[in-house]
């Protein structure tokens, strides 16, 4: 699994320069620190140098499957009662690269496969998370993924 991390793509920035050789694991250390400063790793990971860090966590959806539909509309209104946010709440609705200023819910692309400009094959439906929400932004989702818990499916988060 990934995760957009930073500003403008620096996964990507980093993955096209020559000169970057990602690791095939990240180092045993990460994982220790992990639990300390989640965001700080992650912009580690990442490459990015920018003092805050927001992110976008991407749940996959598989259109034509309907355990996938039922699961992330399941996931999607659980998150949004959780962390009381509204559904494609965010001012800035950018699939790639959004600016906002908090915690919000991207739109709902359940059609994504039909456009082959769309990052995401499938389909996904997008939460901007801001640096000081990613701990308990990840926790909730890691818990809420699998079908033992929304009742349908395991979904696929990145």
């Amino acid at each position: 699994s990934a995760m957009w991390a930073g500003t403008k793509w620096p996964l990507n920035l980093n993955a096209l320069s020559s000169s970057f050789v990602p690791p095939l694991a990240p180092p045993t250390s990460y994982w220790s620190q992990w639990k300390a400063n989640p965001a700080t790793v992650a912009r580690k990971l990442a490459g990015a140098t920018a003092e805050s860090t927001d992110f976008v966590l991407y749940t996959v959806v598989m259109p034509n499957n309907q355990y996938s539909l039922n699961a992330v509309e399941q996931f999607t209104s659980d998150f949004a009662d959780a962390f009381d946010v509204e559904r494609e709440g965010c001012a800035d609705l950018d699939v790639v690269s959004p600016s906002n200023d908090a915690l919000c819910m991207l739109g709902e692309n359940l059609d994504a496969y039909k456009d082959e400009t769309n990052p995401v094959g499938p389909g996904e439906i997008g939460v901007y998370v801001p640096e000081s929400e990613l701990s308990s932004v990840l926790q909730w989702a890691l818990l809420n993924r699998g079908a033992s818990t929304n009742g349908y499916y395991d979904l696929d988060l990145f």
